[in-house]
């Protein structure tokens, strides 16, 4: 229900943030980051904000004098040294013995910087809600406040701050605050207390307190228009990992909902946040070519993949850094490194970013997706064809999730032939928010001489292809084949041919390519009873060492047989017409196809379609809205996955059909 703020509470929240605020700088030593700071207050501080220099009783030589000196002339700044180290978090809570006023409070670490109108703003976000109880700014170096990544430049990180501040709301919620600028509500330092003394010398004391006040529902938020340096060298120093390790277990003890209080943010992130860097910055473009779903075998997918790569790379790398994506089996079954610049990753720890990815392979699962999710502000990704979405075997959620998703916020979609593309249409129309174009495939016009395998016979025989997927029709095939011929069947499941001592059954993607080029350079027949096909590369592996086939009359295969005009395929409507059809294919003599098109001619058309996707500027709305939609299916599949692991399993069938009302 909608409510109305009245004028009484408008003007509380103005007069609040008129308020002055105690500014507290805890100081130890570091005297050279810390006139920095004092600098920078002067520079761009009201003078009714109130300055506060506690000194932890700093060893350092001079320090005082130096302080007293950097502060003389601002009225509404005073210099306290404490009488024996009390540590950081001690320091802190003397705010309160000290300051006797009302002001909000800004914890301020002495290697911090504010920039012009920092404060202000941020004392816009904090009382912009009752329940706003922390405000943080912005910085190159704040966890998850910074903007750019680990060990991004500062001057880099402000920047790119500068340039996209506008795409960010005024102010995020988040999981908790970070103390190197921490601007707190003084209602709740005196409801709450502020830091707890058992973190001694400091480290996750300001979580405790974001956690602490969280229970009453007072959150921390992100000034995302304020900005503040932060050298994050003089805390700590050595003993920082020690220090946080032992704090840790204290917060995790105490708070046992800290951990899903961060992972929610992970989750919660938009797309615009996670891409500053590539909105903000002027640099290099850098596309991924993601092969980390590819599989380690030969099959169709990989084969196109692979044969367009050379091309393509070649192509791309006068205009854009690339980088082939892929996992560590992948690789080594390729040997991509030998050839490309790889970057082998695990899917749940990768935190590069590129600004376009383009994905070879179909998207077949939410963890694939969420992978590409993070890759990239922009997506080309090639549909094969929508096979698992038609064929009821299988057919789950996740593929048609992330078919449904890839049509709406891929910058282009691909598919391989006019048939699959008319196809993608008739099942997703209308959901279809993007171009689908048509990219056939090609094949290696030269002919290679290949000598006769282990795997291949001396004799005649007949050449099934196929793999062990149901619509590829084989056990049917296998049944109708003359009980006299010899057959070598790629992709049969064992079972099938066990019983006929003249079949040889090969399992499909075990065979590299020269096995595959003697196949099918010595077979006197090629028989290809799939049901469902996107292209059909093996018409073109049979064409090329003229080679008659025997083809079930699919859209696909008459498009391939009529755009590379090949000659010698013989269509067949059932398995009991295989027999007659193989010994009248024999009698035919096949001529070369009469269409040249090779994998270069595939490889430089996908690459114009880079180009103008890379040269399309980032839609941040739709980018957003793609993250949720992604953060939102992946978050609900967590926690599913959490309660199966705490409870006996439910039926997969409930999230399907949770997932399918988002």
């Amino acid at each position: 229900m909608k409510t109305e703020t009245s004028p009484a509470s408008l003007s509380k929240n103005t007069a609040r943030i008129q308020n002055a605020v105690t500014i507290v700088v805890p100081v130890f030593n570091q005297w050279e980051v810390l006139k920095e700071c004092i600098a920078a207050l002067k520079e761009h501080t009201d003078s009714r904000h109130k300055i506060l220099i506690i000194d932890d009783a700093s060893p350092e030589e001079g320090i005082e004098e130096r302080v007293r000196d950097a502060l003389c002339g601002m009225q509404n700044a005073s210099y306290v040294r404490n009488e024996k180290n009390l540590g950081f978090v001690g320091t802190c809570n003397r705010v309160c013995e000290l300051d006797t006023s009302q002001n909000d409070v800004l914890l301020l670490n002495s290697d911090a910087m504010l920039t012009e109108g920092c404060l202000e703003e941020m004392l816009r976000c904090l009382h912009a809600n009752e329940h706003h109880g922390a405000c943080c700014p912005r910085s190159n170096a704040a966890t998850i406040y910074s903007i750019g990544r680990k060990n991004t430049d500062m001057q880099e990180a402000f920047d790119c701050w500068t340039k996209t501040k506008e795409h960010l709301p005024q102010y995020t919620q988040m999981p908790t605050g970070h103390g190197f600028c921490m601007l707190i509500r003084r209602e709740l330092i005196e409801r709450f207390g502020l830091f707890d003394p058992i973190y001694g010398r400091g480290y996750n004391e300001e979580n405790d307190f974001c956690m602490r006040i969280g229970r009453y529902g007072f959150r921390a938020v992100a000034a995302n228009h304020a900005f503040a340096f932060h050298k994050d060298k003089a805390s700590f120093g050595s003993e920082r990992s020690v220090q946080e390790h032992y704090n840790r277990a204290i917060l995790d003890r105490r708070y046992p909902e800290y951990e899903d209080v961060l992972l929610e943010d992970h989750w919660n992130v938009s797309g615009v946040e996670h891409f500053l860097m590539q909105l903000g910055t002027q640099h290099e473009s850098h596309i991924a070519i993601d092969l980390s779903r590819l599989p380690p075998r030969w099959n169709g997918t990989s084969m196109y993949a692979l044969n367009i790569l050379p091309t393509l790379v070649s192509a791309i790398t006068p205009k854009a850094n690339v980088t082939i994506v892929t996992s560590a089996a992948t690789d080594a079954f390729f040997g991509l490194s030998q050839r490309y610049n790889v970057l082998v990753v695990n899917e749940d720890e990768i935190d590069t970013r590129f600004d376009l990815v383009f994905v070879p392979q179909q998207v077949f699962d939410l963890a694939h997706l969420s992978f590409i999710n993070r890759l990239a502000p922009r997506w080309v990704i090639t549909i094969h064809d929508i096979i698992a979405n038609r064929c009821t075997h299988l057919q789950n959620a996740d593929t048609e999730m992330c078919t449904n998703i890839v049509l709406q916020f891929a910058l282009q979609a691909i598919t391989v032939s006019q048939s699959s593309r008319e196809d993608i249409a008739c099942l997703f129309g209308q959901v279809t928010a993007v171009d689908v174009s048509v990219i056939h495939h090609g094949y290696d016009e030269n002919l290679t001489v290949v000598e006769r395998s282990s795997l291949t016979p001396s004799g005649e025989y007949d050449l099934v292809i196929g793999n062990h997927f149901d619509h590829k029709a084989m056990q049917q095939t296998l049944n109708a084949l003359p009980k006299d011929h010899c057959a070598i069947v790629v992709g049969a499941k064992r079972t099938h041919a066990l019983f006929r001592k003249n079949i040889t059954a090969l399992t499909s993607g075990e065979l590299d390519e020269t096995q595959m080029q003697s196949l099918y350079a010595h077979c006197r027949t090629v028989i290809f009873p799939s049901q469902y096909e996107g292209f059909g590369l093996p018409l073109l592996h049979a064409a090329k060492y003229c080679k008659p086939v025997i083809a079930f009359d699919t859209a696909a295969t008459r498009e391939v047989v009529e755009a590379f005009s090949l000659e010698g395929v013989t269509y067949v409507d059932s398995f009991e017409q295989l027999a007659d059809c193989i010994t009248a294919a024999t009698e035919t003599h096949i001529p070369p196809p009469a269409i040249k098109r090779t994998w270069k001619d595939s490889a430089q058309e996908t690459e114009k379609i880079l180009a103008r996707a890379l040269a399309t500027p980032i839609d941040t709305t739709a980018l957003n809205e793609r993250f949720r939609t992604v953060n939102s299916l992946m978050k609900l599949r967590s926690r599913y996955d959490e309660l199966r692991r705490r409870t006996r399993p439910l039926p997969l069938r409930l999230l399907h059909r949770t997932v399918a009302c988002l």
